[in-house]
């Protein structure tokens, strides 16, 4: 691979050009992660399978189901992220493609890197059951 080339972009700003909601995850461009969500793709580089790649590792923040390994949440919290910088760094040159077997052909190799930090709240506490049967018969 020759050159490589790194971008740097807010996820909450990308989740919100793109519509979705999102008001569990937060950016703090200081942010000490607990983790990171890496992916990566080897690709001939069309921009749709970039966009797939940012996609993959966006998903696990917005369905939710991203923690830190060591520390799996309890099913009744709520889960609310941090994230930092993205980086995206893509290295260019001669790639193996999903289609080939035999040889390699000039691409591109992609890397993300989302550091995240999990804030788990208590759920909402429930409300002690009461007998509302009259006392007068």
């Amino acid at each position: 691979m020759r050159g490589a080339q790194r971008e740097y972009f807010s996820p909450v700003d990308t989740l919100a050009e793109a519509g979705v909601v999102h008001d569990w995850i937060t950016f703090d461009p200081k942010v000490v992660p607990q983790f990171h969500i890496i992916r990566s793709a080897t690709h001939d580089g069309t921009r749709a399978f970039t966009m797939e790649t940012v996609r993959s590792a966006l998903a696990p923040l917005v369905n939710r189901t991203a923690y830190y390994r060591s520390e799996p949440p309890p099913e009744d919290a709520q889960i609310r992220y941090v994230v930092g910088w993205a980086r995206l760094t893509t290295a260019f040159g001669r790639v193996w493609l999903p289609c080939s077997t035999d040889h390699k052909y000039p691409g591109q190799r992609e890397r993300i890197r989302i550091p995240v930090r999990v804030i788990l709240d208590a759920p909402p506490p429930i409300a002690p059951l009461t007998d509302h049967r009259s006392s007068d018969g």
